[in-house]
């Protein structure tokens, strides 16, 4: 569309690339916060926002706060189903319009997701989930079933930060061990040897 969407210090901020024109919601538009740690899309167009305080969504109208006794939000991201990806002091937590599902743990494998941390998270163009885990690796939700692929796998290293999906729907990730680059097949790492990648990536993108 015409519109960009970001979060500077005091809110949430929205642009028209047309006219050049911005407008800076904060808490007195029903912004539950004035922090914004993450925002997101959906496939209805509703712009979604992590605060200091909970989670609110704007339909193009209102903010809307999601009452759902969150805290420490830090990450947010919507599939192409219009569910809602959520990552907090509680764990992963997915919300589909009307209730909440909470992932402690990754079924089958040893992940305490409560235990990772901070993790980044993106959804793939057939609406997967992928999650960094911390020192674990990264794991792959298909809406019914967990996959986590590690340096067993071929995955440079399992200590995983960004986490990015690009146009032709591959996977990168970085690692303390350089990039790491998932095809649907295989991963193709560059170890930062030569390559650019010397430490670990904060943010990748196309």
């Amino acid at each position: 569309g015409n519109e960009i969407w970001a979060a500077p210090s005091g809110g949430v901020e929205r642009g028209n690339l047309t006219t050049g024109g911005c407008r800076l919601y904060t808490i007195q538009d029903g912004l539950p916060g004035d922090y914004i740690y993450s925002i997101t899309q959906d496939n209805r167009g509703n712009i979604w926002a992590a605060t200091n305080f909970e989670i609110c969504c704007f339909d193009g109208t209102k903010w809307t706060t999601v009452k759902g006794g969150l805290s420490g939000v830090s990450r947010i991201v919507s599939n192409n189903s219009g569910n809602l990806w959520v990552f907090s002091n509680q764990g992963l937590l997915r919300f589909d319009g009307q209730s909440w599902q909470t992932f402690s743990s990754i079924g089958g494998e040893p992940t305490d997701i409560i235990g990772i941390g901070l993790s980044e998270m993106a959804i793939d163009l057939k609406g997967n989930l992928w999650l960094s885990l911390g020192n674990q690796g990264i794991g792959c939700y298909d809406g019914q079933s967990w996959r986590v692929f590690t340096t067993a796998d071929g995955l440079a290293s399992n200590s995983v930060g960004a986490v990015f999906v690009d146009s032709n729907d591959n996977i990168w990730c970085s690692t303390d061990q350089g990039v790491s680059r998932y095809d649907g097949t295989s991963w193709l790492n560059f170890d930062g040897k030569g390559n650019g990648f010397e430490s670990m990536i904060l943010s990748i993108s196309q």
